[in-house]
């Protein structure tokens, strides 16, 4: 389903590791799709939609992100325990290099509109990224400005009243030297669950949503300082939906009937400002400064949950680089400082009180990567990073108490070797440790806090990567096994004689699989891809534990998951596209309670087919897509036998979109 590598004249090349390499090059396992592979995906028009492709990453239900190898990108911490005590992702989602805050990315719904590039890592990311990549990696590249004047428009409109219109312009401002390009995006509809609960019960609408996206972009590169470029990015974005489209019964019904709910709304102000100097001679010095001002309410019935959030961010990176691509010696050596500051409050008075929390986060990391070619065939790529991590969280709710401050720090090597079989293949194996800090909460039944602490692991993998002579076939594939120790997981402890939720460390526990990708372009007419993923995870050992969790499986985690792709030139101006996307089923939890309390709360296999009709009329295309064409019905994930979030059912629509 991603973008083939092979088919263009020049490859794609992914920047999310902090140096530029083609796929091919690229150890790690990442997934590529750039603006025409996701305008081929009908009706997809946020981050989503792309992540829903890919094998081995499993979407998220509600207020959960995705979880990559079975790695829960949420992390340990969720809902009310995540509100008391601070969230811990283990997924970064980078839009234009500055990674959102945790509720930009869960209840952000990221747009797709005017995207460039977005590539997603599998595996471990922290030796590059830093915080909160334990997981994994989405970057998110939007177009750049162009010395060339080009516009594009787009409205399309759909059931569950989806209307959505977009717009582009982009061009010269002072010729080459200084060019601009400005997008907007607003998309609304309805949620597609029957409630019971109305606006006049809640006092918002729990059944709508809507977004709106607003980018400024300019880059200078003035003639009379050849040595200098510049970048300066401006992202507004107004989001405002439901927390989670749970339902209640039977998943032909979709109705959730409880007088309940709660929607948010997501509002953030984005400056990035990029600055590069070339010295010469292969040395280059790259400065990025970021700013955010983020704002968050969540909306529930009164005194049962409302709640605002005040959050502040701001980074600044440099890197250092030496070395041409195909030097003998060449590398990076950089700094990356953050510093994120939060206000909360929370009105849960019908129970506790009204809790107000302050949390400071900072976080540095200093890396280093170095790749050598002693041989034509031989790269030998090997990095290190200090990554510190601290948190100060203070502030009470009711009785609750939160006094929590520490520190986590670790060194975090990679290496890499790969070797060119021929100008064909390549071959090699990489090794990473990953990194994910500890925090806290609350324990809702002793008002006690409940410190975890760091988690560590081990990556190993095996990689291929390889394409006939005339690159009308390809393929890639990537083995890996990982070692976790101290793993932060959930689990159930007996107080006194209350059974509760506790958060604790695992010694020990293992994933491991593959990852395949194919593409195949059989004619100049079509265009086929496949991809496939393999998992199995176990936790290993777990002392803490009071149930039978040692042996199982992580939650969220199928064993098999797979994808495939068809674009059909069926006439010069009419193209068909299709996406089949299939899914074992997997456990929402992780093991069970013997005694009769929280089971595994299994769901089964499901399988999606997506397709879209296009029709390319000189600028124009206009095109009819269905998601879900057999209206498919599973669950993503369940909380108890019969309640949980279901896939999205069957949407249908249709659209016009222009291009000057």
């Amino acid at each position: 389903a991603a973008q083939s590598a092979h088919r263009e004249e020049t490859e794609v090349v992914v920047t999310g590791e902090r140096t530029s390499r083609t796929v091919d090059q690229t150890a790690a396992s990442v997934a590529v799709f750039d603006d025409e592979a996701i305008r081929r995906i009908g009706g997809a028009n946020r981050v989503q939609d792309v992540l829903a492709l890919i094998p081995n990453v499993q979407l998220g239900a509600g207020e959960s992100a995705p979880a990559i190898r079975g790695n829960s990108g949420t992390g340990v911490l969720t809902s009310a325990d995540a509100f008391l005590g601070g969230t811990r992702p283990r997924i970064t989602l980078s839009v234009d290099g500055r990674p959102l805050s945790f509720n930009e990315f869960v209840y952000g719904n990221t747009a797709l509109w005017d995207v460039a590039r977005v590539e997603i890592f599998r595996g471990p990311q922290t030796t590059s990224q830093g915080r909160n990549a334990i997981a994994g990696a989405i970057f998110i590249q939007t177009a750049d400005p162009t010395a060339a004047p080009e516009a594009a428009l787009r409205f399309q409109g759909g059931d569950y009243g989806l209307l959505q219109g977009s717009a582009m312009v982009s061009g010269p401002i002072l010729g080459e030297e200084l060019t601009g390009r400005v997008a907007v995006d607003y998309r609304t509809g309805d949620d597609w669950v029957r409630r019971t609960a109305t606006a006049a019960d809640l006092g918002f609408d729990p059944d709508r949503f809507g977004q709106l996206n607003l980018r400024a972009k300019l880059k200078a590169a003035p003639k009379a300082l050849p040595w200098l470029t510049a970048g300066l990015t401006w992202n507004h974005v107004d989001h405002y939906g439901p927390q989670s489209s749970a339902v209640q019964g039977s998943l032909d019904d979709l109705a959730y009937r409880t007088l309940n709910g709660a929607s948010w709304n997501v509002r953030s102000d984005t400056g990035i400002l990029d600055v590069g100097t070339d010295f010469g001679g292969g040395w280059r010095l790259e400065t990025r400064l970021t700013y955010a001002d983020i704002t968050v309410r969540r909306f529930a019935i009164a005194r049962t949950g409302d709640a605002r959030i005040g959050l502040t961010e701001r980074s600044a990176e440099m890197i250092l680089r030496y070395g041409d691509p195909d030097a003998p010696i060449s590398g990076h050596t950089g700094v990356y400082l953050f510093d994120a500051r939060q206000n909360e409050r929370i009105d849960l008075s019908a129970f506790l009180g009204v809790g107000q929390f302050r949390d400071v986060q900072d976080s540095q990391g200093y890396f280093a990567e170095v790749t050598a070619r002693p041989a034509p065939a031989l790269t030998i790529t090997g990095g290190l990073r200090y990554q510190r991590d601290h948190q100060n969280r203070q502030g009470s709710l009711g009785p609750f108490v939160v006094n929590y401050v520490r520190s986590f720090d670790a060194w975090l090597p990679s290496a890499s070797i790969a070797w060119a079989a021929s100008d064909r293949v390549t071959v090699g194996a990489l090794a990473k440790r990953g990194f994910n800090p500890g925090g806290t909460t609350i324990s809702f039944l002793t008002g006690e806090q409940n410190p975890f602490e760091a988690e560590t692991l081990w990556n190993y993998e095996l990689f291929v990567r390889g394409h006939s002579a005339d690159r009308r076939f390809g393929y890639r594939a990537n083995l890996f096994y990982t070692d976790y120790y101290n793993a932060q997981r959930p689990v159930l402890t007996v107080i006194g004689t209350d059974i509760a939720t506790a958060f604790r460390n695992a010694e020990r526990a293992r994933a491991l699989g593959a990852e395949l990708e194919l593409d195949w372009q059989p004619t100049k007419t079509l265009t086929l891809t496949g991809a496939l993923g393999l998992l199995d995870t176990k936790i290993l050992r777990f002392s803490a534990a009071r149930e039978p969790i040692v042996g199982r499986g992580f939650a969220r985690a199928p064993g098999i998951t797979a994808s495939t792709s068809a674009k059909w030139q069926i006439l010069p101006a009419v193209t068909i596209d299709a996406q089949a996307r299939y899914g074992a089923g997997y456990d929402s939890r992780d093991g069970s309670n013997a005694a009769g309390g929280t089971p595994t709360l299994p769901v089964s296999d499901r399988f999606v087919l997506d397709n879209q009709i296009s029709w390319q009329l000189r600028q124009f295309r206009l095109y009819v897509f269905a998601r879900n064409l057999t209206d498919s019905r599973y669950w993503l994930e369940l909380y108890t036998p019969g309640f949980g979030t279901p896939g999205e059912p069957r949407r249908v629509g249709a659209g016009i979109e222009a291009r000057f």
